[in-house]
């Protein structure tokens, strides 16, 4: 992964990338936490988008939370949790509370991409995608 990142850097400062969406899924088991705030702080001037997928929000650096420009959050009952979900700052802690209510394909969304009003979605199912934070089978 550290192969991978100073790559992207490279690229992206020579400007021989535009533009890239860098998804990192669960990215506390193999990017050091020096990384990550590498990645929120520097790499993003470089055309490098990162987009943090976790279920619990707890084992990523504060950072994470403080410089994020959208928040996407499906349902968390954990009190710690949603706590955390908080120090982004994008949402008050009512909506943030309204995490433990939602039902299953709902979600919170705030953030740039929403001019920073919190709005409540529900994400429809699609034909052959793998959703809702399951996991493939090795064997049928």
């Amino acid at each position: 992964m550290e192969f991978v990142l100073r790559k992207l850097a490279q690229l992206g400062q020579s400007g021989a990338i535009r533009a890239v969406s860098l998804f990192l899924e669960e990215a506390q088991l193999y990017v050091e936490r020096q990384n990550m705030v590498n990645i929120l702080t520097r790499m993003r001037h470089f055309g490098i988008f990162p987009t943090f997928i976790t279920n619990d929000p707890r084992t990523l650096p504060d950072e994470v939370f403080t410089l994020l420009d959208n928040l996407v959050a499906f349902m968390f009952r954990n009190e710690d949790e949603l706590r955390q979900l908080a120090k982004s700052g994008l949402v008050d802690l009512k909506s943030i509370y309204a995490l433990k209510h939602l039902e299953s394909r709902q979600c919170i969304v705030v953030g740039n991409i929403t001019s920073n009003y919190p709005i409540f979605i529900e994400v429809s199912p699609q034909a052959g995608v793998v959703m809702g934070g399951e996991t493939r089978k090795l064997v049928n």
